[in-house]
């Protein structure tokens, strides 16, 4: 659709998006008699075999007749290709159809002397406007189209290179000399809209998405900038930096850990504690003896280094949880740290298992013996 300057004028633009023609299909899809009266293995029997084409081309003969109006043959294959419904033909857009972010959008553009009277000296122009740029696509005003007879016409293709989404405007523009003398100025606007062809989740991270037409074009992926959700950083970091591989019940041991300030301010004094969700959480690794630890301010974006002295009350694999660091200045609590699992053993058990002796372990009354 186009919109133009108030006025009489001589010319007028006219455009036609070029577009590749699709495949013209007739259905219903055509089948052969064969499929319906005999079966695959009709051929293994040589006599039904060899009687078998007669028969089918007096049936072809009746069928084909010129005469019969019930269009008995409307399922006949004429031709092999005629399987696949495609009847060889081409059809032409018939309307100006969607156009897509990475598509080349051509077209063909007309400009008609519709008066009585030539008309000379014609400069042409052809842009692309966008809500962020113009394109100029077409500019003869340093070669003006000399004349363009009564009812003749000047035919020219523009084409663009789609790379942004929603409306578009094709100017088109014209100043010429009329039959009278005049000089006349002819603007002329041809709006479309640019889709989007893939929708891109935030989730997405690598994409190739080319994409090609139905016809085998190939397109180009162009989207706006993707914004993913802000990474956060902590102002207070605590990481366990050593922990010992032995660990022995009811034995005092150490963990080395440390404490980052990710600000460009001091922070502290901090407080280091074991906390629990509930008053009823068994803590199987617990701190030995005062139950928070007090550590000093932390200068901007430096680091200390600290022990925590902890003992453990129950054998087997166990949790070290919820290690929490609080400011006592700001009164603020820290995301706690996160649970590390540590194996504890009997205090001095160290029995190497040899498969190769025939010993025999027993427990009794808490004390050790091997017994050959």
């Amino acid at each position: 659709m186009s919109t133009t300057q108030q006025g009489t004028h001589s010319l007028a633009f006219r455009v036609m998006r070029l577009c590749k023609p699709s495949f013209h299909v007739e259905p219903p899809f055509r089948i052969d008699p064969t499929d319906l009266f005999v079966g695959e293995d009709i051929f293994d029997d040589p006599l039904a075999a060899s009687n078998l084409p007669p028969l089918l081309s007096s049936h072809v003969s009746k069928s084909t007749d010129s005469s019969d109006l019930t269009y008995g043959d409307r399922f006949l294959l004429h031709h092999p290709s005629d399987a696949m419904g495609f009847s060889g033909l081409l059809v032409l857009p018939q309307s100006f159809g969607a156009i897509y972010l990475g598509e080349t959008f051509c077209s063909y553009i007309s400009i008609n002397n519709s008066s009585n009277f030539e008309v000379r000296d014609v400069i042409i122009k052809a842009e692309i406007q966008t809500e962020r740029q113009r394109i100029l696509l077409l500019d003869t005003s340093k070669s003006p189209v000399e004349s363009i007879r009564a009812g003749g016409r000047y035919d020219f293709i523009v084409e663009h290179d789609v790379k942004e989404l929603g409306a578009h405007t094709l100017v088109c523009t014209a100043l010429y000399y009329d039959g009278d003398g005049d000089r006349k100025y002819l603007p002329q606007f041809f709006k479309f809209v640019v889709a989007n062809p893939l929708s891109v989740r935030t989730k997405v991270r690598t994409v190739k998405i080319t994409w090609r037409t139905n016809l085998g074009e190939p397109g180009r992926l162009q989207t706006q900038q993707i914004l993913g959700t802000p990474i956060t950083r902590k102002e207070i970091e605590l990481q366990i930096l050593e922990i010992p591989s032995r660990i022995n019940l009811d034995r005092p041991f150490l963990v080395h850990l440390n404490l980052t300030n990710h600000t460009d301010r001091k922070l502290g004094p901090f407080e280091v504690c074991l906390s629990q969700n509930s008053a009823h959480e068994e803590k199987t690794v617990m701190i030995n003896g005062l139950q928070t630890m007090a550590l000093s301010q932390v200068e901007a974006f430096g680091s200390t280094d600290f022990h925590l002295n902890l003992i453990a009350t129950k054998l087997g694999v166990q949790r070290i949880s919820r290690i929490t660091v609080s400011d006592k200045r700001e009164k603020k609590s820290y995301d706690p740290l996160p649970d590390v699992e540590v194996g504890i053993i009997f205090a001095g058990f160290n029995i190497q298992y040899m498969f190769s002796c025939h010993l025999k372990l027993v427990n009794i009354s808490s004390h050790m013996y091997i017994n050959g």
